[in-house]
């Protein structure tokens, strides 16, 4: 027999012998997120919060799984489980889903429990309680009619195009003209008119006959601001760009609600051309600023690019930097390498540190919830 002394060598030697497995790999942290990130970015896709949820999307990792939505509370966490094939914002308490690539969009809850059983080629947009849609829903095909919240057909199919309600009204298409009706389907405006669009402060932007010339109309259907202008937007914060022609270019100004101009027409309007939080953005010399609603270049044409304000914020780039400043036009996001981010939503901004990399959610120093 073999002496202790030797058995205990011989299991080292064997031991030793062996091939080894390979030592587990280091743990490498996480990387932390950029600054200012209340959701870090977790998710291949990401849309904008709306009624306290935001849909998000991951890439599969099965074969032919292709993306998957659901959707998240404020907190990050994934209330409605990553199910769905497209995921669309929540507006008056439903979303509409797409369940497989051969289904149509069907109107959640949000507990996720199907409450417009009816598929949809397009998501009906429901506005003052109705929402235009076409008689094969399936297709997006046929005349337009309108639907409740319960799916029920309350203004029967009849119209070539139909908008959203907007101030009790809506633009509906005619045998080629447009005009406006209520929400009983009455047509209160006669449709005459070459394009209608929704009421905003009692007016709507027209275009009237073949002049190519756009003014605004009263809820009688009386232009009450002339068409005259190459180009207009609705109002916003009482005002609406317009724009003229100036020699060979295009400038634009503002109006108010009796068609005065109250803002010369002097400037390179940027898109979108509405006033938001007090300040409408303006190009001035390749660069970009914020003039207030007297027409004074208030925040200096100093950015390559802007949005409009959102939540007392706005998205300023500079090379391949984003910020956000404030109204007076204080950074309080600091510029940072990000590769795209939105406008703020219910606080928070959805943003991609990088072209290949994920979305996550900023947040909005200035935001407060409303009561």
């Amino acid at each position: 027999m073999l002496s202790l002394r030797l058995w205990l060598l011989l299991v080292a030697w064997l031991a030793a012998a062996s091939p080894q497995p390979a030592p587990a790999p280091a743990l490498v942290p996480a990387p932390a997120p950029p600054a200012g990130f209340a959701i870090a970015p977790a998710y291949d896709e990401a849309d904008d919060f709306s009624e306290g949820l935001a849909a998000v999307q991951q890439y599969g990792q099965e074969a032919g799984s292709g993306y998957r939505a659901g959707y998240i509370d404020r907190t990050g966490k994934l209330v409605l489980p990553l199910r769905y094939k497209t995921a669309l914002p929540f507006k008056n308490g439903l979303a509409f889903v797409r369940l497989a690539d051969d289904k149509g969009l069907q109107g959640i809850d949000k507990t996720g429990r199907v409450v417009l059983k009816e598929e949809f080629a397009r998501a009906p947009d429901f506005t003052e309680g109705l929402a235009p849609v076409r008689q094969d829903k399936r297709h997006s095909e046929g005349k337009y009619g309108y639907l409740n919240a319960s799916g029920a057909v309350v203004i029967p199919y009849q119209f070539s195009k139909a908008y959203g309600f907007s101030e009790g009204l809506a633009a509906v298409q005619l045998n080629g003209k447009w005009g406006y009706i209520d929400k009983t389907g009455k047509l209160v405006i006669a449709a005459t008119l070459e394009e209608g669009s929704r009421f905003v402060g009692g007016l709507a932007l027209c275009l009237q006959g073949d002049s190519d010339k756009l003014g605004f109309i009263d809820k009688t259907g009386k232009f009450v601001i002339a068409p005259e202008y190459a180009g207009a937007f609705s109002f916003a914060e009482g005002l609406s760009v317009v724009t003229v022609a100036v020699g060979n270019d295009f400038k634009a100004g503002c109006v108010d609600q009796t068609g005065k101009l109250v803002i010369p027409a002097v400037w390179n309007p940027v898109e979108p051309p509405y006033f938001s939080g007090g300040r409408l953005a303006v190009e001035q010399g390749g660069k970009c600023g914020y003039l207030d609603q007297t027409g004074k270049l208030v925040i200096a044409a100093r950015y390559d690019a802007v949005e409009r304000f959102s939540e007392g914020v706005a998205q300023v780039r500079q090379g391949d930097q984003i910020g956000f400043i404030d109204a007076a036009g204080q950074l309080v996001i600091p510029l940072q390498p990000l590769h795209r981010a939105q406008s703020s939503h219910e606080g928070l901004i959805v943003a991609r540190p990088t072209l290949s990399g994920k979305c996550g959610y900023l947040r909005n120093p200035l935001y407060k919830p409303k009561p």
